[in-house]
């Protein structure tokens, strides 16, 4: 259950800073989860903004905007708690270890590319010889 209601609830932020003086770990993840929410709102933002000129002027109207704009907070919020991102766990685990998140990022993009190319690398070494 998240403490702070939204970016303007001063007394969940209150609530929010007396948690992590307990449970910096939970106080953290819900920050990132607040964090990622406001990024995927963001994005979702811009990327109506980008459309813009493709509505039509049969939906233009102050409360489809207003409801449109509600949505997509929902919509940001339910797809933050998901966690497919990743911004949350990799806030979480910068603060649990700072430097891990870059470097499991990197060892992780590392094996990736070595495991998808390990075959065409074996294949153009035995061409050699």
């Amino acid at each position: 259950m998240s403490v702070v209601g939204g970016h303007n609830d001063f007394t969940g932020l209150a609530n929010l800073r007396e948690k992590a003086k307990l449970d910096q770990l939970a106080a953290a993840k819900e920050v990132g989860q607040q964090f990622e929410a406001y990024f995927l709102k963001q994005m979702i933002s811009s990327m109506r903004a980008a459309t813009d000129s493709m509505k039509s002027e049969l939906w233009e109207s102050s409360s489809i905007d207003s409801y449109q704009e509600m949505f997509d907070a929902e919509l940001s919020v339910e797809l933050s708690k998901a966690g497919q991102l990743g911004l949350t766990d990799w806030i979480v685990t910068s603060l649990k270890d700072p430097g891990a998140g870059i470097v499991g990022s990197k060892n992780r993009a590392l094996n990736a590319y070595f495991s998808a190319h390990q075959g065409a690398l074996r294949v153009s070494g035995d061409d050699r010889g």
